[in-house]
């Protein structure tokens, strides 16, 4: 006898495929004719699991978030510093085998209670990391002056990791994973000399005076 699909795990292929297209091709280009396309299946099946195509996106959201939350949780073991966290979630999120986030730049074009939640689960996020950069601060292993700023900071640069990183290029995947992990633990200048001033803005009137010749 043929046992049924749990259709918890169908719901969860469908969320994983879409996240895949939202991720490559953005909410607005990507239709629910293709979502049950990646996913072998009639359109029509897909609205047994989510409304539309909006309600999708969203569950696809919440899962990305409930995913994060998970690798801090995971990462943050007890006997450890707060560095030494802060560096096992980041090299946790950039695995080969880490699944790839959604951009968050649809969220406000959802719906008022859908783009609330998110938001509402992204700082969620972002307070739980920078709770972690607390501990840091306090064990003395990070120096950080914002600790909520510097936490969406890092997630942001984790986000966007995936749409830049490829392996055809002249770097292997752990090369790129070590620098980042490097820029994030160390920073690009030398601890033990005085910071330079910040560089004024650079002037583009030079260019606007070309434009108008």
């Amino acid at each position: 006898m043929q046992v049924a699909a749990d259709p918890t795990d169908r719901a969860e292929e469908i969320l994983v495929s879409a996240s895949r297209l939202f991720a490559r091709h953005s909410y607005a280009n990507v239709t629910m004719e293709q979502v049950a396309a990646s996913v072998q299946a009639v359109p029509g099946a897909l609205y047994h699991y989510f409304r539309d195509k909006e309600d999708l996106i969203f569950h696809c959201y919440l899962r990305g978030l409930a995913i994060y939350r998970h690798e801090i949780e995971a990462a943050a073991e007890p006997g450890i510093d707060g560095l030494e966290i802060i560096r096992r979630f980041v090299r946790g999120r950039l695995r080969p085998e880490g699944q790839r986030m959604i951009l968050f730049s649809d969220i406000d074009a959802l719906a008022a209670p859908y783009s609330s939640e998110v938001h509402a689960k992204r700082w969620q996020n972002a307070a739980l990391l920078a709770d972690i950069l607390d501990r840091g601060v306090a064990d003395g292993s990070i120096a950080c002056d914002e600790p909520l700023l510097t936490a969406v900071a890092l997630i942001s640069i984790l986000d966007w990791v995936p749409f830049w990183l490829s392996e055809r290029d002249y770097y292997t995947r752990q090369q790129a994973i070590d620098a980042i992990d490097d820029i994030i633990t160390h920073g690009v200048y030398r601890r033990e000399i005085a910071l330079p001033k910040m560089p004024e803005p650079l002037s583009l009137a030079p260019f606007s005076r070309l434009a108008q010749r």
